[in-house]
């Protein structure tokens, strides 16, 4: 019988980075906006860039979700300890990816437009990444195994 272990410094590492540059992107643009750094103070220019910007990141998240689905599916599928913490690895490192984009793309509008519901997107963003922190119970539920022995 293989031991099966996880070091969890490097997951926790890398999630710190993304976590603080995610906080990072939301402060930055907040702290622009409230100096007066808004770059369309025309209202109707401000909305066109506005849904454009907001449908192009919906249909990207659209596509992600279903990427996303596609990864959990093939996660249940793949045989091999190793195989599966490599693909979780893959997996993980692009969720925070996309959660500093998304908060990134909302510190933007919020530059962009000046409206404060960006703000609260990039916000959110970070909420989101709090739900991704590398804890054991998340690393058995998506890797279907039980017996890892975790070493911190």
């Amino acid at each position: 019988m293989d031991i099966k272990t996880i070091e969890l410094a490097p997951y926790k590492a890398k999630y710190r980075v993304f976590l603080t540059f995610t906080c990072l992107a939301v402060i930055i643009g907040y702290m622009m906006v409230s100096n007066g750094w808004v770059l369309i103070d025309d209202t109707m220019r401000a909305a066109e860039f506005r849904n454009i910007f907001v449908y192009v990141i919906i249909g990207i998240a659209f596509l992600f979700s279903l990427w996303q689905s596609q990864q959990r599916k093939k996660l249940k599928l793949t045989e091999g300890f190793g195989e599966k913490l490599r693909l979780f690895t893959h997996t993980f490192g692009i969720r925070l990816w996309w959660h500093l984009v998304l908060a990134s793309s909302a510190s933007f509008l919020f530059v962009l437009t000046g409206r404060t519901v960006f703000l609260y997107f990039g916000v959110l963003d970070i909420v989101l990444v709090l739900f991704t922190y590398p804890a054991k119970p998340i690393f058995r539920q998506e890797l279907e195994e039980e017996d890892i022995v975790f070493l911190e």
